[in-house]
């Protein structure tokens, strides 16, 4: 297959956030901006379908290898071809791959984050690496100014994602009580969440995120606008579960596939979804 292909069916298939938002960024970005956040959903997806440690370490050790394999121009995974292909061989030397690696390493299937500070750190590792290595590959696509802002809004990305779907067999999911910091409590953030708990952390994630957007500059390239939507559109799915009653809460939030492309377009001109 494809290693274009492959990363739009993994990470942007039809009908998903990441497909839309990214649908107005140009030929040439989109393609890269899809390429890395495959290689992000590649890393989280060994944690979250791979329940046997003994096998989830090493397909975790084999993409350490074949992070070095690709620094030497050998890329072998699709995913990690399409990145050396819109990004060259340069940005696997980055920090932010490793730190990536390390991030979905140190996650328990088993026992999820032992405490929201944890939860926290994966988050900036993980999706605001993301989103640096998105920077570091197509710096002009975002505009000058707005390095900072797009990393502080990967994580919140990150920490929306974790929350708009707490229930599903993986720990990664798991979301950890904030009283779980607290010494002599180290086990009550290891239980699963209930759904006051789950609606807590949707109310979180959404003033995270909002706070990250609000924070974006006005004036940024159409990589920059990509995010954005993708802020945008994850407001409203959260906005959405959060108006159900917190006993019903869902698994995953979700919006209409139209709703998606009209906040995709608008934001992709620098203007703001009016009812996100």
């Amino acid at each position: 297959m494809d290693p274009d292909r492959y990363c739009f069916d993994e990470a942007a298939p039809p009908g998903s956030s990441l497909y839309y938002a990214t649908l107005f960024a140009g030929a040439r970005t989109r393609p890269a901006l899809v390429a890395i956040h495959a290689f992000r959903h590649a890393l989280l997806d060994v944690v979250e379908t791979v329940a046997d440690a003994h096998v989830r370490g090493p397909k975790l050790n084999w993409w350490s290898g074949e992070i070095m394999e690709a620094r030497d121009g050998r890329a072998r995974h699709p995913v990690s071809v399409a990145i050396t292909r819109h990004c060259g061989t340069s940005l696997w030397f980055r920090p932010e791959v490793l730190a990536m690696l390390s991030a979905v390493s140190r996650v328990s299937a088993d026992d999820g984050f032992e405490s929201a500070a944890a939860r926290d750190e994966f988050c900036d590792d993980v999706g605001g690496g993301t989103a640096k290595l998105c920077v570091a590959a197509m710096p002009t696509a975002f505009g000058r100014d707005a390095a900072d802002a797009i990393c502080r809004l990967g994580a919140a990305l990150e920490v929306a994602a974790l929350a708009a779907a707490p229930s599903v067999r993986s720990g990664l999911a798991r979301i950890p009580a904030a009283a779980s910091d607290s010494p002599g409590r180290p086990d009550e953030g290891r239980s699963e969440a209930g759904p006051d708990r789950i609606a807590e952390e949707r109310a979180r994630a959404h003033r995270a995120l909002a706070d990250a957007v609000r924070g974006m500059p006005r004036r940024a390239g159409p990589a920059a606008h990509a995010y954005r939507a993708l802020a945008y559109i994850q407001l409203a799915a959260l906005a959405k579960a959060l108006g159900k009653p917190s006993g019903k809460a869902p698994l995953a939030a979700s919006i209409s596939p139209i709703r998606k492309l009209w906040i995709a377009w608008r934001t992709s001109s620098g203007a703001e979804p009016v009812d996100s």
